[in-house]
């Protein structure tokens, strides 16, 4: 039987040194709802570094798919967040984003025809509204009744 690790004894080590606005990187986050893989990785795009000599903080915009389309998250990281951060490349981070603008597009197009669903259903019952306040009463039925004797 032949084993094989995943990590290899000699890798590159990348560290990020420092972070500036508009930065993009990469970040590991735990997946803590159980299914699927353990980790995700998220794309990140950094909007603010704030730091007051002793402590810093990181404000960034983050994307995800989520059953609604593409739900933003604007992202806080201070002093005492233990960040897993990469380093991205811009066509990295581009073609997440360009995903992530696929599954927006589609979105929309479902929430577009759910929404012309709902418009002519609420036509149809202001066209029924209407035929009643303009004096056109709603009738009942013309029936017919059959005497059955046992």
């Amino acid at each position: 039987m032949r084993t094989s690790t995943l990590v290899q004894a000699t890798a590159d080590v990348v560290t990020v040194l420092n972070l500036r606005t508009g930065d993009v990187y990469k970040r590991l986050e735990e997946n803590k709802s159980g299914y699927g893989e353990a980790y995700t990785l998220q794309f990140g795009v950094v909007q603010d570094v704030m730091h007051n000599g002793e402590d810093a903080v990181i404000t960034a915009l983050e994307f995800t798919v989520s059953y609604s389309g593409v739900e933003p998250k604007l992202k806080t990281f201070g002093t005492n967040a233990d960040l897993k951060l990469f380093s991205a490349q811009p066509d990295e981070v581009r073609n997440h984003f360009a995903e992530l603008q696929e599954s927006a597009r589609l979105a929309v197009e479902k929430a577009e025809g759910e929404a012309a669903k709902q418009r002519t259903m609420a036509a149809r019952v202001a066209s029924v509204i209407d035929r009643v306040e303009s004096g056109t009463p709603l009738t009942a039925a013309t029936t017919s009744t059959l005497a059955v004797t046992v």
